[in-house]
């Protein structure tokens, strides 16, 4: 039996369909998988995930959400708090505020390893509101690192830094201060989201949008009228005048205004093993070493995977 290649939508969404798996043989599979970045900055990376399955773009979604290591507060030292907000909510919020360091310097620590360079980041913060002063703000940026000697200080090239330095923390009245250090460890997202290196990481099917074929194999055509009112959504909207398809579409809303005004002249189509994954950073590590250190996760699973199955067999 003989599967398309695409998902058909109408206007209230994905219509029933069949996910085959490909008769191709392993090796045609594999040469079938390709990455291709759409954009990239240091904060966002769109790039598409062809020639897999399903369960495999999830499992790369998973792995950049809860498996990447980054470095967060987990240990805070309070000496001095007499500001309004408790303890136990100025460590909260200051263990939600993304540094940038590279965790790949440094080891997990157990609980019964002491704080050193090897496996922590220490960052003070000392501050208080002058007597007869208005109420002050505590900023991220007033966090300071404090390293554990001189020669770690000398070695760093790349100081560990807020990745904002405008995140209020508290307000201090007139003669309250805060005394406190604040210890970074190595973790993951498994443990606690303060970890997890994206806002956002998500996928979707690829959609096309496609003019259709009349029975005697020509494209319909759009009248002048018709075009103009998607354009008005889309300025520079077009088709192939060979495929059919749209060139870009970056409205989502020119796929809804066309399956309800032009349903019998146009198609929306989603492109099966086609997947365009979206990825946001947090700022704690650049967007591109996240994916890469999720593929790197990845095979590294599926080795133990493979080592198992050798061993079993």
């Amino acid at each position: 039996m003989q599967f398309d290649e695409y998902v058909v939508c109408d206007a209230s969404g994905v219509k029933n369909v069949v996910y085959d798996v490909p008769s191709a043989s392993l090796d045609e599979q594999l040469d079938a998988i390709d990455l291709q970045i759409r954009s990239l900055t240091d904060e966002e990376i769109v790039f598409d995930l062809i020639g897999v399955d399903v369960s495999i773009a999830n499992a790369l979604r998973r792995i950049m959400m809860v498996e990447v290591p980054t470095m967060a507060v987990e240990t805070c030292h309070i000496y001095q708090n007499t500001g309004v907000l408790q303890d136990e909510v100025l460590c909260h919020r200051i263990g939600l505020v993304p540094f940038r360091v590279n965790p790949n310097d440094y080891h997990f620590r157990k609980s019964s390893d002491i704080f050193s360079s090897e496996n922590s980041l220490a960052f003070q913060l000392n501050v208080m509101c002058p007597q007869g002063a208005p109420v002050m703000n505590i900023y991220s940026r007033m966090l300071n690192w404090v390293p554990f000697s001189e020669d770690e200080r000398e070695a760093c090239k790349d100081p560990p830094r807020l990745v904002h330095d405008d995140i209020l923390i508290t307000k201090l009245a007139a003669g309250q201060e805060i005394e406190a250090t604040f210890y970074l460890e190595k973790g993951t997202g498994k443990t606690h989201a303060k970890w997890s290196p994206v806002c956002t990481a998500s996928y979707r099917l690829l959609s096309i949008l496609r003019l259709k074929r009349r029975e005697d194999g020509l494209l319909c055509e759009l009248t002048a009228e018709e075009l103009t009112e998607l354009r008005e959504l889309q300025s520079d909207l077009t088709f192939d005048p060979v495929s059919g398809e749209a060139a870009i579409v970056r409205n989502n809303a020119v796929y809804h205004v066309a399956l309800e005004r032009f349903p019998e002249k146009l198609e929306h189509l989603r492109k099966k093993r086609h997947f365009r994954f979206t990825v946001e950073s947090t700022g704690a590590l650049p967007a591109l070493q996240i994916v890469q250190s999720a593929l790197q996760l990845l095979l590294s699973k599926l080795a133990t995977l493979k080592k198992q199955f050798s061993l079993s067999a």
